[in-house]
């Protein structure tokens, strides 16, 4: 399973079911010296990102990968919101 902070659409429970198949679990996080912008998140120390984590399988993490544009749109960075390492998606 793979450990995604999601910051925008994905909070939503339908948009996750409609992307992946299920709403699944969402656990409340808060990402330290993030700054939120747009559909976008960049570091900015003293800021903070609230969100969440959603935990997904390989199958999930391709529709969610096809979702975010990654490679076009997103990339994928490591992230520790609340001290728990995840990844996240983050405009190129």
């Amino acid at each position: 399973m793979t450990k995604i902070f999601v910051y925008g659409t994905l909070l939503d429970p339908e948009i996750r079911k409609a992307v992946y198949g299920r709403a699944g679990e969402l656990r409340e996080k808060t990402l330290s010296d993030y700054r939120k912008e747009g559909l976008n998140i960049t570091e900015e120390e003293g800021d903070e990102v609230r969100g969440g984590i959603i935990e997904v399988d390989d199958r999930e993490l391709e529709y969610l990968n096809n979702y975010e544009g990654l490679g076009r749109l997103y990339k994928i960075i490591n992230v520790s919101p609340e001290g728990e390492e995840v990844i996240a998606y983050q405009r190129i």
